[in-house]
């Protein structure tokens, strides 16, 4: 195997075929002149056929496909597993042990639509530390991410913190330190106060240790919040986003999602063997309370009491 070759690992199950196959088509497409790459597949019950579907959407791409078994479960005994994560979010901090030959990696959840030339990315300089990645906007410190034994462990309270998202990883480093080690004796120490599982361990275990990558490199979007607005032109987030992350409870491919980015991500779907595949309308979507509750906020009338009610009614939304 090429040292030169861009290394990239993901892990899916049946599930997340759809946007593992918009995943993939992405980096294929967005890799940079001349670049190639290797896709490392964590398979946590993807199914031959699904796993023909993105073999032949990588079939004449730079991207050659690798399928690699999930970790042992024992490994992760005692983590925290709660609300709608299992045990497979922390197939990410196996990734040195998994790939005992590589250097050097760039993790990325399946849930990533690839903008920008991943050769760029993989060339950044790590600055000698153990990873790069891009500081979590929402819970921005240690002490606003509320991060599990940060005070006892002497981390500052304004130290950064990061989304697990996307991560380059030097593999090297993270096994000659044991970081995976300290991570499962972090979560398992900390099982009850965790709010973010894996990613609560890994900022611990590595907290001033990482590089700043810019925000274009993981650019979360919540498609919950179909009028929440990005930052980004929804004509054209290439001319801005490198990576686009689809980090709600809400997904692209949901029935529910009505975000303007979606029409981003079935353009590349359509560049696979899954083209023109669109969700069905589920039975319970009669039922769903964001879906009508999203209709009725949109009209004229409803929308205006709901922000009244939102804001304090009588009072000031300022």
């Amino acid at each position: 195997m090429s040292a030169d070759r861009i290394q990239i690992v993901t892990a899916a199950d049946a599930k997340y075929i759809v946007p593992l196959l918009v995943l993939a088509k992405s980096l294929a497409v967005n890799l940079g002149e001349g670049a190639s790459a290797v896709l490392h597949v964590i398979d946590g019950g993807l199914g031959r056929r699904n796993r023909r579907l993105l073999e032949r959407t990588l079939g004449a791409e730079r991207v050659d496909v690798r399928w690699v078994s999930p970790p042992p479960r024992e490994w992760f005994n005692g983590v925290p597993v709660f609300g709608h994560v299992n045990v497979s979010t922390y197939y990410r901090i196996a990734v040195p042990r998994l790939f005992p030959d590589l250097k050097k990696a760039i993790y990325m959840d399946a849930d990533m639509l690839m903008l920008g030339s991943a050769a760029d990315l993989w060339r950044m300089p790590m600055e000698g530390r153990p990873l790069m990645a891009v500081q979590d906007n929402n819970s921005s410190t240690a002490e606003s991410a509320r991060l599990p034994g940060y005070r006892e462990l002497g981390i500052a309270p304004d130290a950064k913190v990061f989304n697990g998202g996307l991560l380059v990883m030097d593999l090297e480093q993270w096994r000659a330190g044991g970081i995976a080690e300290q991570i499962l004796d972090y979560s398992r120490k900390y099982a009850r106060e965790i709010r973010y599982w894996d990613q609560d361990g890994i900022n611990a275990a590595l907290a001033g240790r990482w590089v700043v990558l810019p925000y274009a490199w993981n650019w979360r979007v919540d498609c919950g919040m179909p009028g929440k607005s990005t930052g980004l032109d929804p004509e054209h987030p290439e001319r801005q986003a490198g990576v686009l992350h689809f980090c709600s409870a809400t997904k692209p491919w949901h029935y529910y999602c009505e975000h303007p980015l979606r029409a981003t991500f079935f353009a590349y779907l359509d560049r696979t063997p899954l083209s023109g595949w669109r969700p069905r309308p589920p039975l319970k979507a009669l039922m769903n309370r964001h879906f009508w509750g999203a209709r009725l906020r949109s009209l004229p009338l409803v929308g205006r009491v709901w922000s009244a009610l939102r804001t304090g009614a009588g009072g000031s939304s300022s």
